[in-house]
């Protein structure tokens, strides 16, 4: 299986030149001599098909299944100590199943129902109501979320390489509380389980591998397999590039969104890593 592993910059180098059906040295060399050109362009200048055949590829890179694979990083935070290595569910999953978030809600009195796509919250009971909440951002981020005013948000998101991805502009404080839970909390006036999370919750990065086909670019689900194909490509190339001089921002992470229903299975997940300790809980 052609698995794309964006883990470390070494299992990149190998990963690729094996999908490319390249040698690694090849793919090396072609990074090493246009360092300055990847330093100085967008990921999206670079010219593919020179890439090509400088590295002397033969791969149709408009055939659907180059990779088959790839794995991704995803930012959680977490009340327990040791991140275990168990399912990543998407948000409907989460609120509905037997899952440690959906009795987190149900200790302070909260309970969600799915009934015909969309998730109803009930407080102590009674039915949220949110039209007679006034209209902030967060409430319409809510009920969109929920699928109250539209199809439903509620994919598993993650980042295409590794690292430190809690430092990533977008997601930041979700290091501190998952966004949903701190948005409905606070929209309820639960605020001490917002102060127990954020003073007690640890906050991982859990990679998971997933079908190639299964991802979408954030911001361009329009894409087809062949241009995602190119499109992975040349973030791989940009992203040695720029590790060359220790230039790699994670704010140029690209945010890779799962399907809207599918969860990531323990048997998916590949490690852990406590991001406030550095401490890799396994692998």
């Amino acid at each position: 299986m052609s698995v794309l592993d964006t883990r470390c910059v070494n299992q990149l180098y190998l990963t690729l030149s094996n999908i490319l059906s390249i040698s690694e040295s090849d793919l090396r060399q072609y990074v090493i001599d246009k360092k300055f050109e990847l330093l100085d362009i967008a990921w999206s200048e670079i010219d593919i098909d020179e890439f090509f055949k400088t590295v002397k590829s033969n791969v149709n890179r408009l055939k659907g299944n180059i990779i088959e694979s790839v794995t991704i990083s995803h930012l959680s935070s977490r009340l327990e100590y040791e991140c275990n290595k168990e399912n990543i569910y998407n948000l409907y999953s989460a609120l509905t199943g037997e899952t440690k978030l959906r009795k987190y809600l149900s200790d302070v009195g909260i309970e969600c129902i799915h009934e015909s796509d969309v998730i109803s919250v009930f407080f102590h009971g009674e039915r949220i109501d949110w039209k007679q909440y006034e209209q902030t951002p967060v409430v319409l981020m809510l009920q969109k979320r929920l699928g109250v005013t539209s199809s439903g948000d509620k994919c598993i998101n993650g980042f295409l390489f590794s690292g430190d991805i809690h430092k990533n502009m977008n997601v930041t404080h979700i290091a501190r509380i998952p966004e949903f839970l701190e948005n409905l909390l606070r929209i309820l006036k639960v605020h001490e389980a917002i102060y127990f999370w954020e003073r007690n919750a640890q906050p991982y990065e859990i990679i998971f591998k997933e079908k190639f086909s299964g991802i979408i670019y954030d911001g361009d689900d329009s894409l087809s397999l062949e241009d995602k194909n190119i499109k992975t490509i040349k973030h791989c190339i940009s992203f040695l590039g720029r590790n060359l001089f220790n230039e790699w921002n994670q704010n140029d992470n690209p945010i890779i969104r799962l399907k809207d229903d599918n969860d990531v299975l323990a048997d998916q997940i590949i490690s852990s890593r406590n991001l406030k300790t550095n401490r890799i809980i396994f692998k």
